[in-house]
């Protein structure tokens, strides 16, 4: 018999005598307990430059790469990239894996990618002149949104990417 309303409850046949019931009601709930914590559904999402895009003008502030032209398949409900607004949001809590990597055409500018969540920069830094590379976990709450920033050391220089992708993995889940 299994009681519907609650998948991973199996209800427990009037018949069964008090002392069994009881053993049951805490096996079930080791085994429920066991369950959830060994699925995590999944979350990815996605941004990548399909054509060329627009060169940007790179000063000492961290400023957005807005380089992204598609975003690629996802689970919308979970993740949410925006092309628009150049970042991926985390519809749900949990630990990320986030990477952004491309290659540039600029030449030797010394250039500093940074990943951000909600407009404040995390310890996930890259220094590179013609292929930066920029990967860690997160915690991310839900409705947080995670994006790719870089500036120069001095001066202000220009920045053509060719080619590059920033993707957002959910690796686990936060339970309350």
């Amino acid at each position: 018999m299994v009681d519907f309303n609650n998948r991973y409850s199996p209800a427990i046949p009037p018949s069964v005598d008090a002392e069994l019931a009881r053993f049951l009601r805490a096996e079930f709930g080791k085994l429920k307990h066991a369950l959830t914590d060994a699925v995590v559904l999944p979350a990815f999402g996605s941004l990548e430059i399909a054509a060329t895009p627009a060169s940007q003008s790179i000063t000492t502030a961290y400023q957005l790469v807005t380089a992204w032209d598609t975003a690629a398949p996802t689970l919308p409900e979970r993740v949410t990239p925006g092309v628009a607004s150049s970042a991926i949001v985390a519809n749900e809590a949990g630990v990320y894996y986030v990477e952004a990597h491309g290659t540039l055409a600029t030449g030797s500018n010394h250039f500093i990618f940074a990943i951000h969540v909600n407009g404040t920069a995390t310890d996930l830094v890259a220094s590179h002149d013609d292929a930066p590379h920029v990967s860690g976990l997160l915690t991310l709450s839900a409705g947080d949104s995670v994006d790719l920033r870089v500036k120069v050391d001095s001066g202000t220089h220009t920045l053509q990417v060719d080619y590059g992708a920033f993707s957002l993995f959910r690796v686990s889940e936060l339970r309350g």
